[in-house]
């Protein structure tokens, strides 16, 4: 959120920062790890040259976020949040048990969270 702190981030990791937005054809991934993507923002400079790469949203409710929508429709390879969401949970759940979740349990649990979300029988406390 600050250019600063993304500097030393990238640092961290032996990575570069870059300018914003990026030139056309100067990134292969972009990744979305702000709460922003979860629905529009007027002003938020997401209309940038989505050519064909891959963009990453780590927003997971909505599963198609403004942003993922606008990669599809420009040709990119458009993932989202929710793999991440239910990856992390499967890992906290291992290191607090000692044991391996059942496979697809967390993810079907996710699932159906945000589909009742949707749906409107749960609230989003």
């Amino acid at each position: 959120r600050r250019s600063e702190a993304a500097r030393e981030a990238a640092a961290a990791v032996s990575v570069a920062t870059a300018a914003w937005p990026p030139a056309p054809g100067s990134w292969d991934l972009l990744v979305n790890a702000t709460p922003v993507g979860s629905r529009a923002v007027p002003g938020t400079p997401v209309d940038l040259a989505l050519d064909g790469r891959i963009v990453y949203d780590l927003v997971y409710d909505p599963p198609l976020t403004p942003l993922l929508e606008l990669a599809q429709t420009r040709g990119c390879t458009a993932i989202g949040g929710l793999e991440m969401l239910v990856a992390q949970a499967e890992r906290q759940f291992e290191i607090w048990t000692g044991q391996r979740p059942p496979g697809g349990l967390f993810t079907t649990i996710a699932e159906q969270t945000l589909a009742s979300r949707s749906a409107g029988t749960i609230a989003y406390d």
